[in-house]
């Protein structure tokens, strides 16, 4: 699924209709991604900027989501305090979001 749609998707169904979604932080393994969709929780958030996140336990984050049913938020690593443009930043939000992401976080600076 490359883009999920609000028939399909929990957080983008509740951005729809005004609803507030519950999200889970999700540190590890994608059984916590099945725990927190079975729970009720509409999203979860994976952060690669702090965490030991690769992009293959992103894909399978992304994947149990999808089979669970709760939709997927992916923090790519940035790097705001530093001086110029992160050019990886982009590419990095563009694969979350191939992998099946519903929506990418990035930290800006000011």
């Amino acid at each position: 699924m490359l883009f999920p749609s609000e028939e399909s998707d929990r957080l983008l169904a509740n951005l729809k209709s005004g609803k507030p979604s519950l999200c889970a932080y999700v540190f590890s393994h994608p059984n916590m991604v099945e725990v927190a969709g079975i729970a009720g929780m509409d999203c979860f958030m994976a952060d690669m900027m702090f965490t030991a996140h690769d992009w293959d336990n992103i894909n399978n984050l992304v994947r149990a989501a999808r089979g669970t049913g709760i939709s997927p938020m992916i923090r790519v690593q940035a790097f705001p305090w530093a001086d110029g443009t992160d050019r990886r930043t982009v590419s990095d939000a563009a694969r979350a979001l191939a992998l099946g992401a519903t929506a990418v976080t990035v930290s800006v600076g000011s």
